[in-house]
C-alpha cells in the first residue's frame, strides 16, 4: 500500500477533501451534472479543496461484461479516457490520491495496459497513482489527517454490504478517514475505538469517519435490468478543520 502526503498547505480554518468515482463516462446513464456541481464547488473554493479520485471513472465495457456492455455505451475506450482526462487535467494540482476501480480492471485483465496509470501520467499527475488502495495523510493547521482510499469490493447491494465493506478498512488500516466507492451509494457515519493511553488513567479515544462516495450514475440501464434500490446519485465533501480534530460530511447539493 502506498502512503502520501497532501499537498495542502494553506492557512484556513478548515478544508475540504472531495471525493469523485463511479462516474462510469461512456455508460447510457452517466449524468455528468453531478460531476459538474461537485467541481463548481471546488472552482469556489480552490485553494481550500484537495480531490480523491476513487476509480471507475470510465464505464469501459468489454464483450465479457455483465449486462449489454459494449452494445449500451455511448463512447467507445479512447473517448471515455479522453474525456475522463479533459474533465479532470484543470485540477491536477488539487488531486491527492488516484485509485482504479473494477471498470478499469476490465481492461488491465483482458490487455495488460494499466488505463489507469496512464490517465495518472496524461492529467500530469503520476505521484497520484495508487493502483488499489492508498493512505493520504493531511495538514490542516496544527492538525495532521489520515484517509485510508479504496475503490472497494463487495458482492452485495444492499446499505448492510457497504457498512461492512466499509468497517472492515479498518482492519488493514488505523486511520482517521476511510474512502470507498464502488456500491453506487452516499453514505457517512462515524465511529470511536479507544486507544492505549500509558500517560493516564483512562483510554484515549479515536474517531473515524466512514464514506462510501457516491456516483454519476442514474437510474436505468444494468442497475435497472437487475431490480437494484434506487440510490441517492451525487457526491459530498468531508470538512476538516485547523484548531481541533473534526471532520464534517457534507452533501455537495447542500453545499452549492
Amino acid at each position: 500500500m502506498i502512503n502520501l502526503n497532501s499537498d495542502y498547505k494553506n492557512t484556513h480554518k478548515s478544508m475540504f477533501i472531495v471525493p469523485i468515482g463511479d462516474m462510469h463516462i461512456g455508460n447510457r446513464c452517466y449524468d455528468e451534472s453531478y460531476v459538474e456541481k461537485a467541481l463548481s464547488f471546488v472552482d469556489k473554493h480552490r485553494n481550500r479543496c484537495r480531490i480523491y479520485l476513487m476509480g471507475d471513472i470510465l464505464e469501459l465495457a468489454t464483450k465479457t461484461s455483465v449486462g449489454r456492455g459494449v452494445y449500451d455505451e455511448t463512447m467507445h475506450t479512447q473517448q471515455q479516457f479522453d474525456k475522463a482526462i479533459k474533465i479532470f487535467k484543470p485540477y491536477a494540482d488539487l488531486i491527492d490520491i488516484i485509485v482504479e476501480g473494477n471498470h478499469e480492471e476490465r481492461i488491465i485483465r483482458d490487455t495488460s495496459f494499466e488505463i489507469v496509470e496512464e490517465f495518472s501520467h496524461r492529467i500530469g499527475r503520476p505521484e497520484a497513482y495508487a493502483k488499489f488502495a492508498g493512505i493520504v495523510n493531511t495538514r490542516v493547521g496544527e492538525q495532521i489527517y489520515s484517509s485510508y482510499v479504496w475503490h472497494g469490493s463487495t458482492g452485495g447491494t444492499k446499505e448492510a454490504s457497504a457498512l461492512n465493506a466499509l468497517l472492515s478498512m479498518r482492519e488493514r488500516a488505523l486511520c482517521h478517514m476511510y474512502f470507498m466507492g464502488h456500491t453506487h451509494k452516499l453514505i457517512a457515519f462515524k465511529r470511536k475505538i479507544f486507544l492505549p493511553n500509558p500517560n493516564g488513567s483512562a483510554p484515549l479515544d479515536l474517531e473515524q469517519l466512514f464514506v462510501n462516495t457516491g456516483t454519476a450514475l442514474a437510474d436505468g440501464g444494468y442497475g435497472e435490468q437487475k431490480g437494484f434500490a434506487l440510490q441517492e446519485t451525487g457526491y459530498g465533501a468531508v470538512e476538516l478543520f485547523a484548531d481541533t480534530k473534526q471532520m464534517i460530511f457534507h452533501r455537495i447539493s447542500d453545499l452549492v
